[in-house]
């Protein structure tokens, strides 16, 4: 399974799909990168690279995708107490 499959399978279960993907490549390809991107990756590192800022991206994707999931969890509360009544 190449990476495109692989995001292909992982929209398909909605227990991944909230899962970041960082994909690592050679391929320095523009249009190849804006169609990893269409694919729903969080970013696309070219090598070679500097690994610390690789590092550094990857700590970046993590806390974007824990503050949604903290953004996206405040509304679904919200939401739940505005049907029952409950102000927060």
């Amino acid at each position: 399974m190449d990476g495109k499959e692989f995001l292909s399978e992982k929209e398909k279960n909605p227990k991944f799909k909230d899962i970041p993907v960082v994909v690592i490549t050679a391929d320095e390809n523009p249009d190849e990168q804006l169609k990893a991107l269409s694919f729903g990756i969080s970013d696309y590192i070219v090598k070679p690279f500097v690994p610390e800022i690789a590092i550094r991206r990857v700590q970046n994707v993590m806390e974007s995708t824990i503050s949604r999931k903290l953004i996206r969890d405040y509304a679904e509360d919200a939401t739940s107490n505005e049907k029952t009544g409950i102000v927060v």
